[in-house]
Parts: structure tokens; C-alpha cells; sequence
């Protein structure tokens, strides 16, 4: 992607007749035409000039990306920038070219380089989505086995405790207070195996759909935390096949703890939106929000907190859809998008 005709045929040149690259190469010279030609199969690789008629500057970049989410992309440009180029780098770029220092090894060899990390890429996310669908279907299998198996040995617990009740003579106070204790734990811990279950084990999707089975998570969290939720559901909610619901679902489950063990707030909103072609689940807070430098990556704590929202993010691109964080000092909000063809404004 580059609008000066004589730049552009000298790149041309350079991977065509002066590297041992193989390659065929498709010149474009604005955003628009470069955003039409990935309508048709995209290429393996894009060189983009950040600077064209229709767009300048990271915007280029950003749109770029957002049209081609996982195509390698390196920036080729006459702005010697540090800080730009570290930005790009941090939010995807696999390389930052100055037009000034290209010669026709580095450019092979750049582009070449970042195709073969983007199979590697695509390979881990493969791993990635695999271990996801492993780690649901091994949730569903504990959950379905502590109500079948740990809820009924709780329950017949309970009956047992009913028979010595009605068996202690009236007078073993001491017995009685022990046995009342007794029924009280079973009764805390048949709660907590409750929540547990619905926590790992996701039948309500099934049964009540995504909108239904929100309404019991936040109902549950909101009993079992303290914290006062806010919902709102889009009356044109559409229907979902089980593999976004169940995504979306845990998107929200992790939201919800994340609020409960990092924000320190007192109240959360949960909102269901529709849109034109597309469906959103946010989250919400009004707590401490993020430490500095975690959206960019650059803060100290991204290790520790981010496993997460890395996992959010995954489940969020294996289906199509992207996930969104805002944190102004003050409050977060966790917004995953997918697409949807039944999406409405």
C-alpha cells in the first residue's frame, strides 16, 4: 500500500528482481482500494505506508487491522518515530519499516519473517482453542458430577441428620447443638455446591437461553458477593447457536470475578446489546480500574492479571468477534463483540 507511483515500483522491484523472495505482489494506493481488494483472498503478508491519501498516521494501522485481524501487516513509512513504532508493534505489527533504511534484504527478509510467525500464530491459536474446548468440556463434566454424585451424598447426609434428630432423647442438649451445627453446614455447603455447579456446568444455556442463563449468573453473584448488579437485555435479543452463547457466557463469568477480586467496587452493570450485524455483552464497574500500562501491555502487572483477559480475547477471535477494554482511572468496562446476521439497531 503506497500512493507514490515511483516508491511503489521500486519496491516492486526489490522483491521481484533483487531478493530471492518468489512472490507476487499487488500495489494499491489508497486504504479504500486496499480495504476492497480484501474482499477477494487475502494476502499473505501487507506492506503498509502509514501516510495515503484517504488516511494517515496510526489510524491507517488501526483500520487496516481491524479489516485484517490476522494477516501479517508490516508498516513501512518515512515517520522515523520510537514511540509510533512501539505502539504498532504492541498492538500487532509484526515489523515498523523507515522507508530511509530499506534495502532489499531487510524488506525480504521482514516480510518473510513475519509470515512464517504468523503460521506459528495461527498454530498456537489452533493450541488455544483446542485447550479452551477442553477446559469446557472437563468444567461440564466436574459440575455434572458434584450435583449427581457429591449433591446426592449431601442430600442423604441431611436425611441421616433428620433420623438422629428424631432419635436424641429430649434431654442431650449438647448432642442437639452439635447436630444443629451440623444440618447448618450441610446446608452452607449443598449452597456453595449449588453455585459451584452452575459456576463449571452450563445447563441453563441450554434450557433458558444466553438472556435467561445471564439472569441467574448475576443473581447468584450479586447473593454470594455483596455487590449490586445492574442488568439490562435487548428486547430483540436474537437467538444464538451454542458455541457464541456459551463464549459470550464466559466472557461474563470472568468479568464478573474479575470485578469481585480486583475492582473494589460495589456495583457492576451487565448490558445485552444488539446492533446491525453484530451482538455485544459488557461488563462494567466502577471501582479502582486498570493498573497503568495494562492496555498497552507496557505495565509491570499485565503477567500476573492478564491470563483472564487473554482468554476472553481468544474465545472472542475463534468465533469472529474482538474484545474491548476501557479503563479511565476510574471504572473498567469489558466489551465483547460478535457478529451476527439477527443483530438489530
Amino acid at each position: 500500500m503506497e500512493d507514490r507511483p515511483a516508491y511503489s515500483y521500486l519496491i516492486q522491484e526489490m522483491l521481484t528482481r533483487h531478493t530471492s523472495m518468489k512472490c507476487d505482489v499487488t500495489a494499491v494506493t489508497s486504504l479504500a482500494a486496499a480495504l476492497d481488494k480484501m474482499r477477494s483472498p487475502p494476502p499473505d503478508v501487507i506492506l503498509l505506508d502509514l501516510g495515503l491519501p484517504d488516511s494517515f498516521g496510526f489510524q491507517t494501522y488501526s483500520r487496516m487491522r481491524e479489516c485484517a485481524p490476522v494477516t501479517p501487516i508490516v508498516i513501512m513509512t518515512a515517520l522515523d518515530d520510537e514511540e509510533l513504532a512501539r505502539r504498532a508493534v504492541r498492538q500487532g505489527a509484526q515489523d515498523f519499516l523507515c522507508k530511509d533504511d530499506i534495502t532489499p534484504d531487510l524488506l525480504a527478509r521482514s516480510l518473510s519473517y513475519s509470515v512464517e510467525r504468523a503460521r506459528e500464530k495461527t498454530a498456537l491459536h489452533g493450541l488455544a482453542a483446542s485447550l479452551l474446548r477442553m477446559q469446557d468440556e472437563e468444567r461440564g463434566r466436574i459440575g455434572r458430577e458434584l450435583h449427581e454424585v457429591t449433591g446426592q451424598k449431601l442430600a442423604a447426609l441431611s436425611m441421616e441428620l433428620a433420623v438422629v434428630e428424631r432419635a436424641l432423647p429430649p434431654e442431650s442438649a449438647t448432642a442437639r447443638r452439635a447436630l444443629d451445627e451440623c444440618k447448618a453446614l450441610v446446608t452452607v455447603c449443598s449452597q456453595e455446591l449449588r453455585t459451584m455447579t452452575c459456576l463449571l456446568h452450563t445447563p441453563l444455556l441450554a434450557d433458558l437461553g444466553l438472556p435467561g442463563a445471564v439472569r441467574e449468573l448475576a443473581d447468584s453473584f450479586a447473593e454470594r458477593s455483596g455487590i449490586l448488579v445492574d442488568l439490562e437485555i435487548a428486547e430483540d435479543w436474537p437467538g444464538m447457536d451454542e458455541a457464541p452463547a456459551l463464549a459470550l457466557f464466559r466472557v461474563l463469568q470472568e468479568g464478573l470475578e474479575n470485578v469481585l477480586r480486583h475492582s473494589r467496587s460495589r456495583s457492576a452493570s451487565i448490558r445485552l446489546i444488539t446492533a446491525p450485524g453484530s451482538v455485544s455483552l459488557e461488563v462494567e464497574d466502577a471501582g479502582i480500574g486498570l493498573p497503568s500500562g495494562f492496555l498497552d501491555g507496557t505495565g509491570p502487572e499485565m503477567p500476573a492479571m492478564g491470563v483472564g483477559i487473554l482468554g476472553m480475547k481468544e474465545r472472542m477471535r475463534q468465533l469472529g468477534g474482538r474484545l474491548h477494554l476501557e479503563s479511565a482511572g476510574a471504572g473498567t468496562l469489558v466489551r465483547a463483540i460478535l457478529p451476527c446476521p439477527g443483530g438489530q439497531s
